[in-house]
């Protein structure tokens, strides 16, 4: 009840708040309406779950205080390794569908290529597919992100892949456990990124976010965010 119209809270962060188990609780909507009808601060979605749909009704009557972000982690033609890799997420289809639905209702979007998964999504056309899929939706901002060498997050895609079959895409993610080749699949990322930003006319919408200073580096950074500088 503290927060006020200068404040923006972020759903979801740590957990999606439209994930299987929380969408058998309405626990998304729950917190939706909870903040939305309390206070005046604005809010962001960013979810895997096509069922935020369901919620479009609440969403849409505090349309000017909500934006929506559906996570693109790859192009439709690869939905099924974002699959394997995202066994509880909605496909890769159905996120897109609900992020248009959101453009049809007039609700405000936002598009969130991210994390783009090595050998899944970085290619040029592959990119190009993601973003075009995702300027469709009328989005105010873009932001785009390299899988975080942090964590277990590479070795357990690269596990899962292998134990589907998927040896050569595996080897793209073991490949950048190495912080030279991540370092080098980042500064892939960003001009690839930046080039199919600058041939859409949209690179003022795209922000690249990277977990680094920057320095070493052989990019154009113009929509990069470093975000230790």
């Amino acid at each position: 009840m503290k927060l006020d119209s200068n404040d923006v809270v972020m759903m979801s962060t740590l957990t999606d708040c439209w994930a299987p188990e929380a969408r058998g609780r309405d626990l998304g909507r729950h917190l939706l309406s909870t903040i939305l009808s309390k206070s005046t601060c604005s809010v962001r979605i960013l979810t895997k779950s096509a069922s935020i749909a369901y919620d479009y009704d609440l969403i849409s009557k505090y349309r000017n205080r909500v934006m929506v972000g559906l996570s693109i982690t790859a192009p439709v033609h690869n939905e099924h390794l974002a699959k394997i890799i995202e066994p509880n997420a909605s496909s890769i289809t159905e996120r897109l569908q609900a992020l248009h639905l959101a453009r049809d209702m007039g609700i405000r979007t936002y598009g969130m290529i991210c994390p783009v998964l090595p050998g899944i999504g970085t290619s040029q056309s592959d990119y190009e597919s993601m973003l075009d899929s995702v300027l469709a939706a009328k989005p105010e901002t873009i932001w785009t992100e390299p899988l975080n060498a942090r964590g277990p997050g590479i070795v357990n895609c690269a596990k899962a892949l292998q134990q589907k079959g998927y040896g050569l895409h595996a080897h793209e993610f073991d490949m950048i456990r190495s912080s030279h080749f991540h370092q080098l699949y980042v500064e892939d990322l960003i001009n690839t990124a930046t080039n199919a930003a600058i041939s859409r006319g949209c690179l003022d919408h795209l922000k690249i976010l990277v977990y680094s200073d920057g320095d070493g580096y052989n990019v154009n950074d113009a929509a990069v965010i470093w975000l230790k500088r």
